[in-house]
């Protein structure tokens, strides 16, 4: 955010330190999908103390913690709902990377 940069990767494969970093790197981790649910980036974005922001299928509703560990939306939000969620995160910060790394 203070960059003013946000970078998208699609269609080549990541090596595990580039992941790693954009873990690092990132206020939040965006894990929206329209049918499965079973990928590592749940598990890997806590490892890295790294909120979420989930849809409201699968598993998602009981490993994400609204307002702790991240936030659940519905894929049929817009555009302004999901930029709320996000500003809401970057807002409060401080308080979701230790409740995300502490996940249990």
């Amino acid at each position: 955010m203070k960059k003013q940069v946000l970078r998208i990767a699609h269609g080549r494969p990541l090596p595990n330190s580039e992941i790693n970093r954009a873990y690092k790197e990132s206020f939040c981790i965006w894990n929206v999908y329209r049918r499965s649910t079973q990928s590592g980036v749940l598990p890997k974005a806590y490892m890295f103390g790294t909120p979420v922001i989930a849809n409201d299928i699968g598993s998602f509703l009981e490993f994400v913690r609204p307002e702790e560990t991240g936030k659940i939306i519905s894929l049929s939000v817009d555009l302004d709902e999901i930029l709320k969620n996000v500003l809401e995160i970057r807002k409060d910060i401080d308080k979701h990377p230790q409740k995300a790394h502490n996940f249990s």
